[in-house]
């Protein structure tokens, strides 16, 4: 059900209240050119006529100044070259030519007139390009030119691929979805992508990348249809807002006076990539067609710009190293494969097909349409109007290793749609007013799905060191998403002499709807025994086929010799509570898959009002004061267990706000948090500053600065969680041990009623449950930066710039339904942890004994609010220049050199879509309910950025473009866990207890572990551990103390990219055309180290986390031994996971202990994965322009 009726009317109402901007607006997509006109005594010309002329297009600017000398053409196009002539009478005409405008500047030009004379009555200049020097530039930004777009290296053709040339930007490549950008050390979650002002993010959150359909790996627009890119981290204009980390502004070409278009082809493959060090780097391909067609319709009037971008990727995923390197017990031959298929085939065939397990392949089919009309409707007003569309099919194959093997069954198939509609008008009126209007439409939608041909659970299979999965991917089950987004934005601007007075507001209506149960269909996990027969079985295999002829009916001749009982397993799955129909007691009514209402639906409004002076003080100094107000409001709310009703009010065996919340509140405060509540829409005030000073009033030094409150998107998966894991929408199953029946058909799947004594028809509440507090607020930072650009000799241009950053609000998950601690360690390390066995029943019913939940019928419920704990800096030198005609004419050197270091600090940085995950995914000490301030994830370190292009045209039809890029950058943060230790914490999170570092290695226990042939005593491995933290610096300076969070770091990596380009033009038919034909080499230092024989090069596999130990169990766990609990003995003991065991004599098999493994041998290298390899990669590319 659409909700727009009640909402548009409202953000329609809000522009036409400030309609009738030369301010940037809420997404960057024109420039500014003002300045003063001046007699030749240096005095004002008042009602000097001033024209700007956008060559191209033809499209005409025009101002005429004030009582001061002063003009301002407001909102216009970009790029250029533009031609600028201010006139008097009397007086002569001075031109200005060559102006290039880039995206987001304020171009200030002083224009002299002298009288008019016989012998000269016009004056030309030609402008300098590539100015530093902006009055408007006050906070921290990056502008990347159309032809730094065209010259840089990029592969994979994505946003990330360019947005990496902000100094303070870090952009990672752990996912295969693509690449995260996090800005001045902020999550990457909260940046805001605009395109033609409209917004392009992915604003429920699940993309890594933060565009649309980010997902499946593809982008949201081509490349081939941006003109230019501005990435804004403090602009102190209040017109700009909704992020916490950086503002990515894209503006698109257009059509000009003359036709023109390119096709391109680009394509790379295995051939082109660098060698594995033991094998040949597997097979790929990748092809990309491009094409781009613009041009008048009505010659300086109306204007058309057309492009397609069709991308077609196939990466085969092998079964790397075959039965021969597979570390499997029970399946060590592709015979014992075979049987084992063989067995499913002859008992769960009419469900279930496992598909191949070799010749799978991960694929990319993306198509890309845009489409633009400009119109020049007279000189005081224009209107642009684009639509784009994209549609993208990602299937992501699972290939087999040593370690594991998997089937076609397992990929996962992820659809995706998004179409964006845009229109803008710029107008003026006379010389004081200027408007900008922007109103957009997007729809996505999202679609991701198994590979099965009918529902069946997924089953895991412990195989010794190795792992067999069957039935569909766990979290594709049911996950469907849909996003419509409607904005509206409007800045009014009033030019007061040297004032220029802003008024704007800015709407995002949201239109949201999530299906998500993961595990829909079920998940068996039979463990494998570290001994033959330890479990009562031979394997896991074993477990899996016996518990399989218990559990079906009818289980034929595959079941012959089998014996029939149900073995151990490990069960999860979360299912629909809203399909059930309770006028049938004793049964449990489903729909599973994407059929389902199991859904969180829901509208919301994000609006904000602003004010803002822009006032040139002087010639030199111009200061911008401003005040917003962003206002989020959710327009639903959502639903929870039997809601008031008058049949039954207050009744507290049926209403969980007066079951749940008392009982949570002997524990915690709720902070107004309230089943079926949203948060209160606050106020989210936003004051800021900025100045601009040019310090000798030469143009030679500038000093810019300021300070002021951003307030951040935020995703919308994470209030989705109140309308999607609400206790009524969804029940989980939460990974249950124990002998658990194996049900094929999982429209008759196991439900929480299977776990537990309530009926199949009273689930509700059940699941999670998430609250936000009534005053909860969208993250926000206060910022402050300084910043100064010098001119230097020879051309060279410095900056320096700082900013520190303050955290006002971000978000803070606290579990609720947690009881406190009721034990510690024995032992050095005395942390608290829960024995679930020693909770007796609470003051409710539903508190029970042995449980450490305080309202068992709910997994975990979570409280989400606000830490003001916080903050970051950023400090950057940098230093650029472009030398002309270097080494003979026709030649030009660019360079540009930036060196970067900052640092994040965090109490929760927000890393996962899922509440539950923010909760449980934090690394901690005393429970992840008392997390405290540490290294954020996204905290950058040093940082290396350069880049030199050098052009040399030759023989007059011949060009050659050969860019390098340089990025060096300090490695990513991590945290030292210890391997299992959610089963010795007991307090139902993740594995994320931090390693407490031992004064001597021998303080910690250790059992006996044997790895292949090769038994390790525990005084081995207690060896080991120590000589493993001898080496290290940081777990060394921390004996007998916690590890912190993200406290350690990775390996710096420092690569070298290069893009080769050569053009042949010629004029044909009257005008230019060009054949064009490019290399990029991704990892371009890899290859300079096979030449040199050297490792340049490496990158790493991002890991948050290193594992020294794993737990094993405790001397004399709970429950066990004589006298218990008295007898309890909670001393952990572990396994190290840092041993080397070698293979000596080549058979294979490992044979002999040698002891720690080396520091960086805890870090493996990225050896494949699109672009971001230890491996180089080239594309070739042509492209005809005419």
């Amino acid at each position: 059900m659409k909700r727009w009726a009640t909402t548009l009317p409202l953000l329609l109402l809000l522009g036409g209240l400030l309609w009738p901007s030369a301010a940037l607006g809420q997404g960057v997509t024109s420039a500014t050119i003002q300045g003063t006109v001046l007699d030749e005594n240096e005095e004002p010309l008042p009602g000097a006529n001033v024209v700007a002329v956008h060559e191209p297009s033809g499209s005409r600017y025009g101002s005429t100044t004030n009582e001061n000398g002063a003009f301002t053409i407001a909102n216009v196009r970009v790029g250029g070259p533009y031609t600028l002539t201010a006139s008097f009478v009397g007086y002569q005409s001075r031109r200005e030519t060559g102006l290039q405008l880039n995206l987001g500047e304020s171009r200030d030009i002083a224009l002299q007139l002298r009288p008019q004379t016989q012998q000269l009555d016009e004056v030309q200049v030609v402008e300098e390009r590539g100015a530093v020097f902006d009055e408007d530039r006050k906070g921290l930004s990056t502008n990347i030119s159309e032809e730094e777009v065209r010259s840089a290296p990029t592969i994979d053709r994505s946003i990330a691929d360019f947005a990496r040339f902000t100094p303070q930007a870090i952009v990672g490549n752990d996912d295969d979805d693509g690449s995260s950008i996090s800005i001045a050390g902020q999550n990457n979650r909260y940046n805001s992508i605009f395109i033609d002002g409209a917004v392009s993010n992915d604003v429920f959150g699940l993309s890594a990348t933060g565009t649309d359909g980010g997902q499946t790996g593809a982008t949201p627009i081509s490349i081939d249809a941006i003109e230019q890119f501005n990435i804004a981290i403090s602009p102190y204009d209040v017109t700009q807002s909704y992020f916490g980390g950086g503002a990515i502004n894209a503006v698109t070409r257009s059509g000009t006076n003359q036709f023109k278009g390119s096709l391109a082809f680009q394509y790379r493959d295995e051939n082109f990539a660098e060698d594995l060090p033991n094998a040949p780097f597997p097979a790929f391909s990748n092809e990309r067609y491009v094409g781009r067609f613009g041009g008048p319709i009505i010659k300086d009037k109306l204007f058309f710009f057309v492009n397609f971008d069709l991308n077609d990727e196939s990466s085969p995923q092998p079964f790397e190293g075959g039965f021969d390197e597979y570390r499997g017990t029970a399946i060590q031959t592709e015979q014992d494969l075979q049987d084992l298929l063989s067995f499913v085939e002859g008992t769960l065939g009419d469900r279930y097909d496992p598909g191949s397990f070799r010749g799978q392949s991960t694929t990319l089919d993306s198509d890309k349409f845009f489409g633009k009309l400009d119109w020049n409707i007279n000189q005081n007003h224009r209107l642009s109007a684009r639509y784009n569309y994209s549609e993208s099919v990602n299937t992501d194959a699972f290939g087999g290793s040593p370690t594991a093997i998997s089937f076609s069954s397992r990929n996962e198939v992820f659809p995706n749609t998004t179409q964006t509609a845009a229109v803008e008008l710029n107008s003026t009126f006379g010389n004081s007013l200027a408007n900008k209007l922007i109103v957009s439409y997007k729809s996505v939608e999202d679609d991701r799905d198994t590979n099965l041909d009918q529902p069946f659970p997924t089953v895991d299979i412990g195989d010794g060191a190795g792992e067999i999965s069957l039935g569909g991917e766990p979290f594709s089950t049911v996950n469907f998403l849909e996003q419509e987004v409607f904005t509206l934005t409007n800045d009014f601007d009033i030019f007061l002499g040297d004032h220029t007075i802003t008024v704007g507001t800015h709407n995002e209506l949201y239109d949201l709807t999530n299906k998500f149960v993961p595990f829909n269909y079920g998940w068996y996990i039979f463990l494998d025994g570290d001994e033959e027969g330890e479990d009562g079985f031979d394997t896991a295999v074993d477990d899996f086929k016996q518990t399989v002829c218990a559990s079906i009916s009818n289980p034929g001749p595959a079941c012959d010799g089998i014996t029939p009982q149900i073995g151990p397993s490990v069960f999860a799955r979360g299912f629909s509570l809203v399909d059930d129909d309770p006028s049938t007691p004793n049964t449990f009514e489903e729909r599973i898959g994407d059929a389902t209402n199991a859904q969180g639906a829901f509208s919301a409004l994000n609006t904000s009002f602003y004010v803002q002076d822009e006032w040139t003080v002087s010639d030199r100094l111009t200061v911008t004061g401003g005040l917003r107000v962003d206002i989020p409001i959710y327009l639903d709310d959502p639903a929870y267990a039997n809601p008031d009703d008058p049949l039954i009010p207050d009744d507290p065996a049926l209403n969980p706000r007066n079951t749940t919340i008392p009982e949570i509140k002997e524990y915690y405060s709720m902070n107004g948090a309230r089943p079926g509540d949203t948060p209160d829409p606050i106020l989210h005030w936003a004051p800021r500053f900025g100045f601009n000073y040019d310090v000798f009033g030469d143009d030679r030094t500038q000093l810019r600065g300021g300070t002021g409150v951003f307030t951040s998107r935020q995703p919308f998966v994470w209030p989705g969680g109140m309308y999607l894991n609400n206790g009524t929408n969804t029940g989980t199953v939460d990974f249950e041990f124990g002998f658990n029946e194996f049900r094929p058909d999982p429209q008759n799947g196991l439900t929480v009623s299977d776990f537990s004594d309530r009926a199949p028809s009273d689930l509700i509440p059940s699941g999670r449950l998430e609250m936000f507090e009534e005053d909860y607020m969208n993250p926000r930072f206060w910022r402050s930066s300084i910043g100064v650009d010098q001119k230097l000799p020879g051309g060279f241009v410095g900056t320096f710039e700082a900013q520190y950053a303050n955290t006002l609000q971000n978000i803070l998950v606290t579990n609720v339904n947690l009881r406190p601690a009721n034990e510690t360690l024995n032992g050095p390390d005395d942390r608290p942890i829960w024995v679930p066995s020693e909770y007796g029943p609470g003051n409710s019913e539903y508190t029970q004994a042995g449980d450490q939940r305080i309202d068992s019928r709910y997994s975990n419920i979570h409280r989400v609010g606000n830490t003001d704990k916080g903050y970051s800096y950023n400090v950057t030198a940098r230093l650029r220049n472009t030398f002309e005609d270097v080494f003979t004419e026709n030649s030009a050197i660019q360079a540009d050199l930036s060196y970067t270091y900052g640092r994040s600090y965090a109490v929760n940085d927000g890393l996962s879509s899922q509440i539950n995950s923010n909760w449980d995914g934090v690394e901690h000490v005393n429970g992840a309910n008392n997390v405290g301030l540490a290294e954020s994830e996204f905290s950058p370190g040093h940082r290396v950025l350069g880049r030199v292009s050098y052009r040399q045209q030759f023989l007059e039809q011949f060009a050659a473009t050969v860019t390098l890029i340089y990025e060096g950058q300090s490695g990513r943060p991590f945290s030292y866990v210890i391997d299992n230790s959610d089963v010795m914490v007991q307090e139902r999170g993740d594995t994320n207890s931090l390693f407490y570092v031992p004064t001597t290695a021998s303080q910690l226990s250790f059992r006996e572990i044997t790895m292949e042939d090769v038994t390790v005593s525990p005084e081995q491995q207690a060896a080991a551990l120590e000589e493993f933290i001898r080496g290290n610096e940081y777990l060394s300076d921390k004996r007998g103390q916690y590890t912190g969070r993200n406290a350690d770091r990775t390996p710096w990596e420092g690569v070298f990219d290069l893009n080769l380009r050569l053009e042949v033009f010629q004029d044909l038919l009257g005008r230019q055309q060009s054949l064009e034909l490019t290399a990029n080499v991704f990892n371009f230092s890899s290859l300079l180290g096979d030449v040199f024989g050297t490792d340049w090069g490496e990158r790493f596999i991002g890991t948050n986390q290193v594992n020294l130990t794993q737990f094993s169990s405790f001397k004399n766990p709970p429950g066990e031994g004589d006298g218990n609990p008295a007898g309890m003995d909670l001393t952990p003991t572990y396994t190290a996971q840092i041993l080397d065991v070698v293979d000596t004599d080549g058979d294979g098999d490992v044979d002999e202990f040698r002891g720690a493994i080396g520091q960086d041998e805890i870090f493996n290298e990225r050896r494949t994965g699109s672009s971001y390899s230890s491996q180089w990669q080239m594309q070739l590319g042509v492209r005809y322009t005419f």
